[in-house]
């Protein structure tokens, strides 16, 4: 399970979405069942990283200088 931050357009501005999902089209599909929107006010999305991951990833920098 990954978290997804989607961004979504709506008549009077756009907002940020945060949920949880197996991939970014089940995502996409939650977000758009919740908000009751199309595909095509969905906008940008990423991904949050877990505490694991952000920890490996200073591992390997640290490595690095």
């Amino acid at each position: 399970m990954k978290t997804y931050v989607i961004t979504v357009s709506h008549d009077h501005g756009s907002i940020d979405i945060q949920t949880i999902a197996q991939n970014i089209e089940s995502a996409i599909s939650i977000i758009m069942a919740c908000e009751g929107c199309p595909r095509c006010a969905i906008g940008a999305w990423r991904i949050i990283p877990t505490k694991k991951q952000i920890a490996k990833t200073q591992r390997l920098l640290t490595g690095i200088g």
